[in-house]
């Protein structure tokens, strides 16, 4: 894969929920943390108990194949792995994947629909599970009102 014209290693996780880069491999596409719209999205959980801090950005161009993604919105861990893009269900959800093994080839087909579940509208369990006291879910939800995104901005209910 490619992201911002960064040459990348990507692995398909179908025990991921949501696709995700590697906080290094996002830093050598160009990101910055403190950078306008990288918004932190509280933590990331793995195999185990393991937690890493996560934070949301669009990325201009994400490349796979003969597709190109433009803004699109992928996860960053701060995580160590041998690979630096995970693919998770909200991109396999839009394509059909056929795995080649005598080919040694994998094959990608779009079919529509938002690839890495591009979120347009608020959706009604993160507030369901911030209101029940799920501390990521408040986060998220915070920093959607300060930030004016899915909901108006609202710095009050933001700071809450």
């Amino acid at each position: 894969v490619t992201i911002n014209g960064t040459k990348m290693t990507a692995m398909i996780d179908t025990g991921a929920a949501t696709s995700s880069v590697t906080l290094r491999a996002a830093k050598r596409a160009g990101l910055q943390l403190d950078a306008p719209g990288v918004t932190r999205a509280g933590v990331a959980y793995g195999v185990g108990e393991r937690r890493a801090p996560k934070w949301r950005t669009n990325f201009a161009s994400f490349e796979i194949g003969e597709e190109t993604v433009r803004n699109a919105e992928i996860a960053v861990v701060d995580y160590e792995s041998d690979v630096d893009v995970l693919l998770g269900n909200d991109f396999l959800r839009s394509h059909r994947v056929l795995f080649a093994m005598s080919q040694k080839k994998l094959y990608l087909s779009y079919l529509g629909g938002e690839p890495f579940g591009q979120r347009r509208t608020l959706e009604p369990w993160v507030v369901a599970e911030a209101d029940a006291g799920n501390a990521d879910a408040q986060m998220a939800l915070a920093n959607l009102y300060l930030q004016g995104k899915l909901v108006a901005k609202d710095a009050a209910r933001g700071q809450a």
